[in-house]
């Protein structure tokens, strides 16, 4: 009997680290660079987001690229770190600290959804994380704006997920007034100001006199005397063509691009510097 309980405590050891490594990992700290309590929210996070939407995300961190570029790293990392055919779409986010560089290499349709909203579009929203340091804060926006898009393309399905598409679609009505809540009462009150001086104003340009049956009676006799006349120019149209220049600031610019990793799988990608 005592044989036969410490078999059964084995393998429910087993079961349990088995059960343990099946877990979904998001994040790949190689280079230490959050907190245990910043992973477990970021993990957390990256969970909700494929529950619901069946979007897989990914985030690694290394100060040895291995001579390889942030884009390639990203991707080869990526096809290793999570099957491409069980996991088509998604994408992983890169912090390559021993070259400055960060990249987003996306998968199936994160390459509609993301990588086409260009360098720039990404680079702003990181940047004034990047500046501090502070990389928490820069992928906690980051999965803010991931979580928006799948959001905006995506509809109700079964279960509280939602099915994604690569077309966007307008909020309904509900979603707008629900974003639109908070700043409900600041905007009746605002209205009502705005109503209750405009009313103030124009009373006060108000006035009781009578009305006259002529011009002539707001003019004196021989007061007004046309002496002389002549054109005068009060605008004139200038039409002016804006002049597009190559020069941009920060830390990318421009469209994604396409390429594939070193296995040959297809991705899209955006990345910059940091």
């Amino acid at each position: 009997m005592k044989k036969l309980s410490i078999a059964l405590l084995i393998l429910l050891v087993l079961i349990s680290s088995a059960a343990q490594e099946d877990v979904m990992k998001h994040v790949a700290d190689q280079a230490n660079t959050f907190t245990d309590r910043e992973i477990e929210k970021l993990e957390a996070r990256m969970t909700g987001i494929y529950d619901v939407y069946g979007f897989d995300t990914v985030i690694v961190t290394t100060r040895d690229s291995r001579g390889q570029t942030a884009q390639m790293y990203a991707a080869d990392f990526y096809d290793k770190f999570r099957d491409y055919d069980a996991y088509p779409n998604g994408l992983i986010f890169s912090f390559n600290f021993d070259i400055g560089e960060y990249y987003e290499a996306t998968r199936g349709m994160g390459m509609e959804l993301f990588s086409d909203q260009g360098e720039g579009a990404l680079d702003s929203l990181l940047r004034p994380y990047l500046d501090e340091p502070d990389y928490f804060g820069a992928m906690t926006a980051y999965l803010d704006s991931v979580e928006k898009t799948l959001s905006r393309h995506s509809t109700p399905g079964e279960g509280g997920k939602r099915i994604l598409s690569t077309t966007l679609r307008l909020p309904t009505f509900s979603e707008a007034m629900a974003e639109s809540a908070g700043l409900l009462p600041f905007m009746l009150i605002g209205g009502i100001a705005i109503g209750f001086a405009a009313a103030f104003v124009m009373r006060g340009k108000m006035n009781l006199a009578r009305p006259q049956g002529g011009a002539q009676r707001y003019t004196s006799p021989n007061s007004l005397r046309l002496r002389d006349t002549s054109d005068i120019y009060l605008y004139q149209t200038v039409s002016r063509t804006k002049i597009q220049s190559n020069n941009s600031s920060g830390g990318g610019s421009g469209g994604g691009a396409r390429f594939n990793s070193s296995s040959g799988r297809s991705y899209g990608g955006r990345g910059g510097k940091l």
